[in-house]
């Protein structure tokens, strides 16, 4: 946390374990974010751009403080985070802000972990 100016003296306990929590919901729709032959289990270096955008608005932060979160967290998202979710699914993410940034409540809640569209090859 200390390469993000300024994200140690702005993030508290409760705000850290938020954002790991928000941000395991939402593994699904960054793995979607990937190219077809990502590989699942490697962890992306960056988050894609909408789900910073709703990080940083759900938890009142600027993006590049999202940015250092996730450099300082990905790896407890990446591989602790659905052991996380069964503490807390987060159902309250259901509102305005998802809608604005395209991530649907059937994603965030309960996670939907494959493409169930007709078309869809994944």
């Amino acid at each position: 946390m200390t390469e993000t100016l300024g994200l140690s003296d702005h993030i508290d306990l409760s705000t850290a374990i938020k954002f790991i929590r928000l941000a395991s919901a939402l593994k699904p729709r960054i793995l979607h974010s990937q190219t077809p032959s990502w590989d699942a289990n490697h962890i992306p270096a960056v988050l894609p751009d909408n789900i910073c955008m709703f990080l940083a608005q759900r938890l009142g932060l600027p993006l590049q403080y999202i940015d250092g979160l996730w450099d300082t967290f990905n790896i407890l998202v990446w591989l602790d985070g659905e052991s996380l979710l069964e503490v807390d699914a987060s159902p309250h993410m259901h509102d305005q802000i998802a809608i604005d940034f395209q991530l649907c409540g059937r994603m965030l809640y309960p996670a939907i972990h494959i493409c169930d569209h007709a078309y869809c090859n994944k």
